[in-house]
């Protein structure tokens, strides 16, 4: 029976990355750096912490030790999706939860103008190559990874999820108003700036505006 010949903790590479970013967010919130200063801190703050969670949880650790690698590397694809689901296997419902923060942060920090097609569509392909680089791994290293379709299936289900959450609270103007200001600066969420004064301004603000003529006050 082969020991282990090499074991890489979570802690040994995931943790100086997040220390790492942590740092730079600081550095550039204190300059006051456009997208990263403000409220946008705790958006960004909540990507890098959810990336390091999902690193740790899907790839560590890594333990090479070819000598336990006994099976072949295709015996650890599960190709059929749905059977945690249909077998209410718990499973199923946690890599749905670990997906649900990524569909509300992808709309807040994406410029483009996501759909829930969008958001379901790049949740996929981030589990796609999570479940590639598992089975890799697996064959490389006797990792103990394998390949489940129901992850994908679970993962992107999560994404959407958080994406209409998102959207059903930017339908509401209270929780619209504490929302759009945590998105990143060019981002379809975020507040309008008016360049020529240099402040900001909501949607509901810029429309109060008739042809370029600003609206008397009282």
């Amino acid at each position: 029976m082969g020991g282990h010949t090499l074991r890489i903790e979570s802690w040994e590479v995931v943790a100086p990355l997040l220390l790492a970013f942590l740092l730079l967010l600081a550095l550039r919130a204190a300059r006051g750096r456009p997208g990263w200063s403000g409220r946008t801190v705790p958006v960004r703050l909540l990507a890098g912490l959810w990336a390091a969670a999902l690193a740790d949880l899907t790839w560590f650790p890594v333990v090479v030790d070819r000598a336990q690698n006994l099976a072949p590397w295709y015996s650890q694809i599960q190709p059929v999706p749905g059977l945690g689901l249909l077998s209410a296997d718990p499973g199923f419902a946690l890599n749905a939860l670990l997906f649900v923060p990524l569909g509300v942060l992808l709309p807040l920090m994406t410029r483009a103008e996501l759909s829930a097609k969008g958001t379901a569509l790049r949740c996929l392909v981030l589990s796609a190559t999570i479940e590639f680089t598992q089975l890799l791994m697996y064959a490389l290293f006797a990792n103990g990874r394998s390949a489940d379709a129901d992850d994908l299936l679970a993962n992107t289900l999560g994404g959407v999820l958080g994406f209409l959450l998102l959207r059903l609270a930017l339908r509401s103007t209270a929780s619209s108003r504490l929302v759009r200001p945590f998105a990143l600066p060019g981002t379809p969420h975020a507040d309008r700036t008016d360049r020529a004064g240099g402040t900001d301004r909501t949607e509901s603000e810029a429309g109060r505006t008739v042809a370029g003529a600003p609206v008397n006050r009282r």
